[in-house]
């Protein structure tokens, strides 16, 4: 859809609306607080400024002066739409801010400081842009930090859509958990186990958790596959910078995971290992939580289970497994598709991840499953969306999906160490997340998907599972950048990654048959948020 001036200015003012509206509706303290790993309202809301204030000023520039500057527009302006997927690939490819666009620390004292300056920013670029003609803003150009030169009716599309995505952070960022847990701590003392209540005392979760937690087996056989090594060949050649400095600094790889809380990282290439790095007092014996990785094993035995005739397909609908649902609105049209590709239109909600990951019922979050969208039609990241595939697997096979695991991937591709896999109480493995295992044995499922799902020549994952899993699809609501509970990355590298919370990868680049393993405990807010570890993969990618 194109928008005119008169709709450009009705979608500002309206998003102008709502992010005041948020702010106002919240506690002044809200501007401080920071979840882990994640910027504070107050930050949000400066940053948002911050980008503003550049476009203001460039649209009050004579449009000749633009033009000898940045250049001719020689394609017509992409539509909203296509001007929103295009930011979403760049941060699906790692796209962060960076230098004067990262905001410095907010106090709660300046919201209503900073919501003028917002205000004002808004409006005079809303009055700047009724000096524009319609044919001025697809024949200027301007300059954008991450997506290069955009036309500046395309400009004005990002800044809509960006005021509603970072609104949106605002409102459903799942790594505030431990701030919500503390609003029910009153209600939690009076229920023993309380989920909310065990994440205040644990904190935000950490590499000691998979310890903590009671776990399933997730048994190897009786052969070990083992790369074949040559570690000494590339660790002093490889230069690389991870842009934490905002500038190119580069180097080795040593002195990069020094630098940074990495407990492992692989780089393989042809079956050999060509580098190999352990911190944080580990070793290759170590098991390594990785978090969501956890997903792309789950959405691997799915397709297993589609083959076997277990799931009879992904448009099965997800209440003739769990029939606990059917009495919800809208989940009648919920399918399994929908779980993989985090379009289930479930609504987010902040006690729901707390329930999975801290509580020792997970069945029991079935009875707060609501929906905020129609499914197939938005795409949100929700935990819960592969928690209720972990459920599908274990009672379309009849196997706990660690144990389905362990016959159907682990076994068959000789992994070394037997892993585990958190769960509840009851047994029920907690398939979100919550996996522990080597980094080598990351780094064989990383092989399997490479070689589209074979194995020395045995399919064990079925090929067109595969293929499907780590290709862009756009229907129904998904995004370019996620697909299947993979990360989709580049096309010009044609890579993509399983990923975790705390800087957990497992990498795969096809083209070079390259597999990076990277498994990180939790780092500084601040730091996590400025390391592109995904440009970092892509610069040794670069050099091999």
């Amino acid at each position: 859809m194109q928008y005119d001036k008169k709709e450009i200015i009705s979608q500002l003012e309206n998003q102008s609306k709502a992010l005041r509206s948020w702010f106002m509706e919240k506690p002044a303290q809200k501007m401080e607080f920071a979840p882990e790993g994640a910027w504070s309202a107050g930050q949000h809301l400066l940053h948002l400024i911050k980008s503003a204030k550049p476009l203001v000023k460039g649209m009050s520039y004579p449009r000749l002066l633009l033009r000898l500057k940045f250049g001719k527009v020689n394609n017509p302006s992409r539509s909203y739409e296509e001007t929103v997927a295009f930011y979403q690939q760049a941060l699906a490819n790692g796209g962060r801010a960076m230098g004067e666009y990262i905001p410095r620390q907010v106090t709660k004292e300046e919201r209503e400081v900073l919501l003028k300056r917002f205000d004002e920013e808004m409006n005079m670029l809303m009055a700047q842009l009724q000096k524009w003609s319609e044919k001025n803003l697809d024949k200027t150009a301007v300059p954008h930090p991450l997506l290069g030169n955009l036309t500046m009716r395309e400009m004005l599309y990002f800044t809509i859509y960006h005021t509603e995505y970072h609104r949106k952070i605002l409102k459903s960022d799942i790594r505030s958990v431990r701030y919500r847990a503390i609003c029910f701590l009153a209600v939690c003392f009076l229920f023993s186990g309380c989920a909310l209540m065990r994440g205040v005392f644990l904190g935000y979760p950490d590499h000691k958790d998979i310890q903590r937690f009671p776990s399933s087996e997730i048994a190897v056989g009786e052969e070990c596959f083992e790369f074949k090594a040559d570690v000494n060949s590339i660790s002093a050649k490889l230069k690389v910078t991870d842009w934490s400095s905002g500038s190119p600094y580069f180097v080795t790889l040593d002195q990069l995971n020094e630098s940074r809380p990495v407990r492992s990282m692989l780089i393989i290439r042809n079956d050999t290992l060509l580098y190999k790095f352990y911190g944080q007092k580990t070793s290759d014996e170590d098991l390594n939580p990785s978090y969501s990785v956890a997903k792309s094993f789950t959405s691997a035995l799915i397709g297993i289970a589609i083959s076997e005739r277990k799931i009879k397909s992904v448009n099965d609908k997800v209440v003739d497994y769990i029939p606990e649902l059917k009495a919800i609105p809208m989940a009648d049209k919920l399918e399994v598709e929908h779980l993989l590709n985090m379009t289930s239109g479930i609504k987010l909600k902040l006690k729901t991840d707390a329930q999975l990951y801290y509580g020792n019922d997970v069945l029991r979050v079935l009875n707060s499953v609501a929906f905020e969208h129609e499914p197939g039609t938005f795409q949100e990241y929700v935990n819960l969306n592969v928690q209720l595939l972990g459920i599908i697997l274990h009672r379309a096979t009849g196997m706990k999906p660690s144990e389905y695991l362990s016959e159907k991937i682990w076994k068959p591709i000789n992994m070394c160490t037997n892993a585990i896999w958190t769960t509840d109480k009851n047994g029920e493995d907690k398939t979100f997340c919550c996996m522990g295992a080597t980094a080598l044995d990351y780094a064989k499922f990383g092989r399997l998907f490479l070689n589209n799902g074979s194995w020395n020549g045995t399919q064990i994952v079925p090929k067109e599972w595969v293929e499907k899993s780590v290709s862009r699809d756009t229907t129904n609501g998904s995004s370019f950048g996620y697909n299947y509970n993979w990360h989709i990355g580049e096309k010009a590298y044609g890579d993509y990654m399983a990923d975790g919370m705390y800087k957990q990868h497992i990498y795969v680049q096809p083209e070079k048959n390259i597999i990076v393993i990277l498994m990180c405990n939790k780092d500084n807010a601040l730091k996590a948020e400025r390391v592109r570890w995904r440009h970092v993969f892509r610069q040794i990618v670069d050099q091999l």
